[in-house]
């Protein structure tokens, strides 16, 4: 999961910055591993961050990262890691652009009500 960490860190979603080619290359490393083990959550992010640094423009990226992170929210709802990444990955979609949080407002609430519910 290391290098996972390690691409997830060439990504700031709310800050609108990557590092887009480092990010795949942690990801390239990782696959060079020999035989590495992981759980069906680690491996569902892993699938995700794929998602993040795949083909697409970075909107589109953020778009699919964000669908791929509810896939996984919906399998571990009670997780408070997995709702956090998520509610990150839906604030990553809304964009910072003036007029852009007033358009995100049910984006927002979804975060807020998530949040609420896992991290009592």
């Amino acid at each position: 999961m290391s290098f996972w960490g390690e691409a997830m860190s060439r990504k700031q979603g709310l800050w609108e910055t990557e590092q887009y080619n480092e990010g795949r290359q942690a990801l390239a490393d990782l696959d060079a591993l020999p035989g590495y083990q992981v759980t069906e959550k680690e491996r569902m992010f892993i699938d995700a961050t794929r998602v993040l640094f795949g083909n697409g423009s970075a909107a589109e990226r953020d778009q699919a990262y964000a669908q791929a992170m509810r896939g996984l929210y919906d399998r571990f709802p009670t997780d408070p890691e997995v709702a956090t990444f998520y509610v990150l990955a839906v604030l990553s979609t809304i964009g910072t652009e003036r007029g852009m949080l007033e358009r995100g407002g049910q984006a927002l609430r979804d975060a807020d009500s998530i949040l609420q519910t896992v991290l009592k």
